[in-house]
C-alpha cells in the first residue's frame, strides 16, 4: 500500500499532515503571544507586599503571585493583557467587576487578581513611609 494513498478518516495523508502542521503552528503562535504578554506583567516584590499590607494587612506574597498568574491565565483567554500600570485604581475599580463576572472567576481568583491590579495601578496610593 502506498502511503500517499493512505486515508486518515476523511483526509489523505498529505492533508492530514497539513492539518497537524497548522495546529502546531497555531498553538505555537498562541503560546508565544501569552508568554510575551506575561513578560510585561510585573511580578510582585517584597516591597510591594509590605506596601500592600498597609491596605490589606492579611496580604501575602503568594496572594499577589497568585493574582498575577490568575490574571495572565484567566484574562488572556478573552483579550490581550494590559499592564496594570496602564490604568488608575479608579479605572480598575470600574473595569474589573464586569470582567470578573464575564470570566466566571471564582471568589479567590477575583480577590487575588483585583489586589494584584491595584498593587500595580498607575496611581497606587499606598507607598512606604
Amino acid at each position: 500500500m502506498n502511503i500517499k494513498n493512505m486515508k486518515h478518516g476523511c483526509c489523505s495523508h498529505s492533508t492530514y499532515k497539513k492539518k497537524i502542521l497548522l495546529a502546531v503552528l497555531v498553538a505555537g503562535a498562541v503560546s508565544s503571544i501569552i508568554f510575551s504578554c506575561a513578560g510585561t506583567i510585573p511580578s510582585p516584590t517584597e516591597i510591594d507586599i509590605r506596601r500592600m499590607k498597609l491596605r490589606w494587612p492579611d496580604t501575602r506574597k503568594q496572594d499577589l503571585d497568585d493574582g498575577r498568574i490568575f490574571y495572565i491565565n484567566r484574562c488572556s483567554g478573552c483579550h490581550s493583557l494590559h499592564s496594570p500600570e496602564h490604568y488608575t485604581e479608579q479605572q480598575w475599580k470600574k473595569i474589573f467587576p464586569g470582567m470578573a463576572v464575564r470570566a466566571h472567576l471564582l471568589e479567590n481568583e477575583s480577590k487575588s487578581i483585583f489586589r494584584y491590579l491595584l498593587t500595580f495601578a498607575k496611581d497606587s496610593s499606598y507607598t512606604m513611609k
